[in-house]
Formats: C-alpha cells, structure tokens, sequence
C-alpha cells in the first residue's frame, strides 16, 4: 500500500474544483450497480472497462483523460512502480451515494493481477476499507452483504482528503463505507497492470 498525502498540486486541486466538482454542466451518469443493485453511482467513465475494448484501440470516454493520465503517470513514475510500460485496464471519476447499510460490498475488480490507483478529490466521510483477505480462483468477485457473508479482518482504513493518492493491490478486498448525506465522496480510479518492479 501506498499512500501519499498532498499528491495533486494546487493548480490540478484548482482545476478539478472548478470544473467538475462545482460545475453543474459536468456529465455525470448513473450507474446502476456497483457491486450489486442495492448501490447505484454517479460517474463519468474515463476509459472504458477492457472487458469491452480492443486492447489496441483503448475506448477514450472523455475529454478528462489526458489530464488525470499526467497525475497518474508522475505517481507510477515517481514510486517505480513498473519495469517498463504498463497498461490502464479502466479508469473512471465516481460520485458516490449514501444509503442506509453501513457501506458496500467487500469486492474486486478484475480476476488478475493488477494495481489500483485512487486519487480522492473531496474530504468526507466514507473511509475506504482494506480487508486482510485476498481473492484466490473460486472466489466471488463481491462478497454481498444481502449474502451475510462472515466478517472479514480490517487491514486499513483510509479516509478521503483531498489531493491524497493511494495504490493498492488489486486483488486484496476492499469496500468503502457510505459517506453522510450531505457530503460529496468523489473519486478517480485506475486499475492498472504490467511488469512490476520488485
């Protein structure tokens, strides 16, 4: 795990306030499951899940890319975290909802090897939670709560603030608690993988 406070400079931190937190005109889209039906999101997708794309010809959704791609590109760099190049498997900016369970399902993303970058654009509530527990083959990707699955271990809670940056295993469960009401919880995700450096 990697968690580097104060990552987006204040010029980055000025941009995305200005034109997608407090922009009314910025395009958000409701998604209507997270890891189930119970938690719809609002997000504006960056680059489209590879399940869906042709890995030569990556689905570009926004004009945000190229922006959130040079603050992704100076953390990989600057934590060397590959050997040599590597390859976004998604990114997405995600506007998360409350709703009355505490927070979502403990899940993965992808059943492979791969890194997660979040970068936290607002201050809330709504921890992100890391369990001890990693997924194996056989595994379900979310691990429901509607399902009463067991309790798993707590590893690491992270709280939102804004311009912290954190990298984590992909594969390691992980969930987030919902945010109170009134607050926004956003969000850019990339889920990431190559040849990593040792």
């Amino acid at each position: 795990m990697i968690i580097e406070n104060n990552f987006l400079t204040e010029e980055e931190l000025n941009v995305t306030q200005e034109h997608i937190i407090d922009n009314m005109d910025f395009p958000w889209y409701r998604i209507p499951h997270s890891t189930s039906e119970k938690y719809p999101f609002y997000a504006h997708s960056l680059l489209a899940r590879e399940d869906f794309v042709d890995d030569e010809h990556p689905a570009l959704n926004s004009p945000w890319f190229d922006f959130f791609l040079s603050i992704l590109h100076r953390f990989v760099q600057k934590h060397k975290l590959y050997k040599g190049d590597y390859q976004i498997m998604r990114s997405s900016i995600n506007d998360t909802l409350s709703f009355p369970d505490k927070g979502c399902d403990p899940h993965i993303d992808f059943f492979e090897e791969h890194l997660v970058v979040m970068l936290y654009l607002t201050e809330s509530s709504g921890d992100t939670i890391f369990y001890t527990k990693e997924w194996k083959d056989g595994d379900p990707p979310s691990l429901l709560n509607e399902k009463n699955f067991p309790n798993l271990r707590v590893k690491q809670k992270i709280t939102p603030e804004i311009g912290k940056v954190i990298c984590y295993n992909g594969l390691n469960y992980h969930s987030h608690n919902f945010k109170k009401p009134n607050e926004r919880r956003i969000v850019c995700v990339f889920g990431i993988r190559g040849e990593r450096n040792e």
